[in-house]
């Protein structure tokens, strides 16, 4: 199979695997990014890339109704630079934003192979590495969510820039552009995700593992080249663009014992999805899988991979120097994604894109393996290819299923509450989808889930959270006034200094034909926003009920001065000269 054949292929492979997220919605934080936000919807906030108001506060994203804000809660102006196109070019229809991520994998998926091509030499087996890093399961988090670009683009120019390192190595003559080429896709690497300052680690391993040495030169000149860059970028994240979050960011208050245990917990649940593709499933926001009761099955086989992937790397090192590679591109790529530091989001499959590349080489050098021992034990004509096959369409089955997971936020979360019912996040997106599509029952059922689950979402505090969702719930009590009033009492004294809880009982207690509360609730909205005519309108109404018609005309006047025009306060004047006419 020439190489022009081996690309067209593993472009229909992959939009074969993942052809049905064309058509999925925009889901989870890609509706905050890309639904209400005005930031990527006008190309003269480009500049706003080299502010330092580009990096954000993440509490941002459960801002409700338009809003202007990058999304990106470190500085990531390369992803945030492909989400200006892809707007300017589909705006704000799902189908491009998708595209686009499937061109961006394939494009990963075809460094990939040429990456391995270089290492190896070997054309079949680069073929099989590349078609297993297409169709895993574990890559459909990554494809289906626009907001998790930063990942694919990572690998893309990660991948880039240790190609051009290796071509550099390995010609005589001019190589300058090799390496300025290198140095380019580190740096855009960089500025799609801070993880990719382990290509530093990498590049070392594959110079002096895979390519030919001069007699005792470890270090070289081109390293500090690389070394300059990751200064520059190191300025920039902690001094230029500093993230506003993570310094204040709390552990989750895990001892040491706890922590090592959550630790080889997330591992092995890695280590479980990546061994078994058809285990792969969507996973909640802000989600670390318990620990307790500590599962003992779980920590052995967390500790049974550690032990072997040690072995593997001492063992192959002198015979097969490509595995003891793959195990440290696994592990060096890994670490920071393990938890070993405390993240944001302590679990998440996209994180394993990266190291998957790694573990993909090892599995494809398992799957390499096995059928070739296959094919000497069996009679049957290809055996060894029929079950390389299998394994390839194994996966893409799996991954065509799990695609069908983010189809949107209602199908998502539902599948999120059945596989993790101990998450609250998924009940919170749920009753926030329902509020807003009118089914308050709905919203209500799910709200209180959310109330009841460990509310683990370090972006923004637990009374707030609480704040949020008791008011919510008093919202979408429509037809159960007392019901309403409690969570919205609740509510109240969670953020006294909140004008809308207030306004909202004395709503509800109009509905309830309770005026003298209803006009005290009005007056303490005010006292904390000015600006709310309609709490001007609940007063004159509930004074006009309780027949206060001098009242009402002398708040009526007060509020038509500082609101001349207003359509409500009419509608409300026409009520009061009828009352006054009648009397």
């Amino acid at each position: 199979m020439n190489l022009r054949r081996i690309i067209l292929f593993l472009a229909f492979i992959t939009l074969i695997t993942f052809h049905n997220c064309l058509l999925n919605d925009f889901i989870g934080d890609d509706r905050a990014l890309f639904t209400d936000n005005l930031f990527y919807k006008d190309l003269k906030n480009l500049p706003r890339l080299f502010q330092k108001d580009f990096v954000m506060h993440p509490s941002r994203l459960d801002v409700t109704g338009p809003a202007s804000f990058s999304g990106c809660i470190s500085y990531r102006p390369v992803t945030a630079l492909t989400f200006f196109i892809d707007y300017a070019l589909w705006g704000r229809i799902p189908f491009g934003h998708h595209l686009t991520n499937i061109l961006l994998h394939f494009f990963a998926v075809i460094l990939v192979f040429y990456f391995v091509l270089r290492l190896t030499g070997k054309e079949g087996f680069s073929f099989l590495t590349a078609l297993l890093f297409a169709v895993h399961p574990v890559q459909s988090e990554v494809v289906n969510t626009i907001g998790y670009r930063s990942d694919v683009l990572l690998v893309l120019f990660y991948l880039l820039s240790l190609i051009a390192y290796y071509q550099y190595r390995s010609h005589e003559g001019r190589r300058w552009p090799l390496l300025l080429v290198s140095l380019c896709g580190y740096f855009l690497a960089l500025f799609s995700k801070e993880t990719a300052v382990t290509l530093l680690v990498i590049l070392v391993a594959m110079d002096h593992l895979l390519l030919p040495q001069s007699p005792g030169k470890f270090f070289k000149k081109s390293y500090l080249a690389f070394v300059g860059i990751t200064a520059f970028y190191l300025y920039v994240y902690f001094v230029a663009m500093p993230t506003v979050y993570y310094p204040k960011f709390p552990d989750l208050g895990y001892g040491p014992l706890a922590k090592l245990v959550l630790v080889l917990t997330i591992f092995a649940g890695y280590l479980k999805v990546l061994l078994l593709p058809f285990t792969v499933t969507i996973l909640p926001p802000m989600y670390a899988p318990p620990i307790e009761p500590v599962n003992p099955m779980t920590l052995a086989f967390a500790l049974w991979g550690i032990a072997t992937l040690s072995f593997a790397a001492v063992y192959f090192y002198p015979r097969k120097k490509l595995v003891t590679f793959a195990v440290i591109w696994f592990v060096v790529t890994y670490l920071p994604v393990s938890y070993v530091v405390p993240l944001l989001n302590p679990y998440a499959f996209r994180f394993l894109y990266l190291p998957s590349v790694g573990f993909i080489i090892l599995l494809a050098l398992l799957v390499q393996s096995a059928s070739v021992r296959l094919q000497r034990q069996s009679d049957a004509l290809q055996a060894g290819r029929v079950f390389q096959i299998a394994v390839v369409g194994l996966c893409m089955a799996a991954t065509i299923a799990n695609n069908s997971f983010f189809k949107n936020d209602f199908v998502a979360c539902h599948e999120m509450v059945r596989r993790y019912p101990e998450s609250s996040r998924p009940y919170w997106v749920l009753g926030l989808r329902y509020y807003d599509a009118g089914n308050y029952p709905e919203a209500v059922k799910y709200l209180k889930k959310h109330l009841e689950a460990a509310i683990n979402n370090p972006f923004i505090s637990r009374e707030k959270t609480e704040f949020v969702t008791h008011h919510l719930i008093g919202r979408a009590y429509v037809y159960d006034t007392d019901q309403a009033i409690a969570h919205l009492q609740k509510a109240a004294t969670l953020m006294p200094e909140l004008a809308l809880p207030y306004l909202d009982l004395s709503r509800n207690y109009i509905v309830k034909k309770d005026y003298p509360p209803a006009i005290r609730y009005a007056e303490e909205s005010l006292k904390r926003d000015k600006k709310l005519g309609i709490a001007y309108v609940y007063i004159i109404h509930s004074n006009v009920e309780l027949n206060r018609l001098d009242q009402a005309r002398a708040v009526l006047i007060r509020a038509q001065a500082i609101f001349p025009g207003d359509p409500n306060l009419k509608i409300v004047e026409d009520y009061l000269r009828q009352k006054e006419a009648g009397s």
